[in-house]
């Protein structure tokens, strides 16, 4: 029979796995869809839905994703719960279907068309995982599908509808994220080159994998401010601008070291640089949703999200993501 200790284990294992500190990024993306799509803040059954629906198929995605890759964790990341034998492989994938399953279930009451949208990005997360990564930005820009997706699958909680506005702001965050996703791939650049996986730091080198990663992050932000500014979706203009600046400072900070450290960063330095981003997202999410609908509601769950994502990354992820035991000094030319 299980010791506490070792029910412990296994819970805190796979707590990390569902990486808290990034969790609530496909939530505040879905509400987002949701949010400009009424042109407010969706009632409280469809907001917890088309918030938690995503989350679930997430962490569905994340234990997939340890799963699959577990062999190449065992180099860069031996104290993650696969690798290290806190959670058995078949563990996960057990997991990865019991949560995939209850996102679509609760996908069912928002609509055929949601459950149409949960399904491909199960399906565009599995061939992110399987087959995109060694592919440079084939691979990022799959990764950056998933998030439209979501945003779209918000979006069609309140209409089947979609609008050029809703199109464009879901393609605004397909570059997004695809930028993020080359930011947080800089930190993995030993593990992937000695595993022959052909990433967009390792095929074009930090510097070139750096202006895609800028270059997508501005197209991102000139869709989104064109859009809710120029188009018919009803804006809080001072709410909106005043959030989509701090998001921009800090994007705008981080790259700024980046570009003037990109010869001579270490893997802990490229992990606080993601950080920063996965911070600013959450900014950024919060800026749409309270530019559009400045209500106490939408108010609560962006601070709660903002405050959340700080904490936790402060919190656990530096142990997820780098060994302590086993340092990797990845610097970068």
């Amino acid at each position: 029979m299980p010791t506490t200790h070792t029910l412990r284990t296994r819970l805190i294992a796979h707590l990390e796995t569902w990486r808290p500190y990034s969790m609530f990024w496909p939530g505040m993306i879905s509400l987002c869809g949701a949010t400009a799509a009424l042109h407010a803040f969706p009632p409280p059954l469809t907001a917890t839905l088309t918030f938690l629906t995503p989350i679930l198929g997430w962490i569905a995605g994340l234990y997939a994703m340890d799963y699959l890759d577990r062999n190449l964790d065992r180099i860069e990341k031996p104290q993650r719960p696969l690798p290290s034998g806190r959670l058995h492989p078949r563990h996960a994938i057990i997991a990865a279907f019991l949560f995939a399953t209850l996102g679509v279930l609760l996908a069912i009451p928002l609509g055929p068309l949601n459950l149409l949208f949960i399904l491909l990005i199960g399906t565009t997360t599995i061939f992110y995982t399987r087959f995109g990564k060694p592919h440079a930005l084939l691979a990022n820009l799959a990764r950056g599908l998933i998030t439209m997706v979501t945003f779209l699958f918000g979006a069609t909680a309140i209409t089947t509808t979609l609008s050029t506005p809703l199109w464009l702001l879901a393609t605004a965050f397909l570059f997004h994220d695809a930028s993020s996703n080359i930011i947080g791939a800089l930190r993995d650049q030993t593990g992937d080159r000695t595993c022959g996986l052909n990433t967009t730091p390792v095929r074009y080198g930090t510097t070139t994998a750096l202006l895609l990663a800028t270059t997508f992050y501005l197209i991102s932000i000139i869709l989104i401010t064109t859009t809710l500014l120029t188009h018919t979706i009803p804006i809080t203009t001072t709410i909106f601008i005043s959030l989509l600046i701090i998001a921009i400072l800090l994007t705008l900070i981080m790259l700024t070291w980046a570009f003037t450290h990109r010869h001579t960063a270490t893997r802990p330095q490229w992990l606080q640089a993601h950080a920063t981003i996965v911070t600013e997202r959450a900014i950024l999410a919060s800026a749409i949703i309270l530019g559009i609908s400045p209500t106490l509601p939408a108010a609560t769950v962006a601070t709660t999200v903002v405050t959340a994502t700080i904490l936790l990354q402060l919190l656990i992820r530096t142990h997820h993501e780098i060994p302590t035991t086993h340092p990797t000094p990845d610097r970068n030319t």
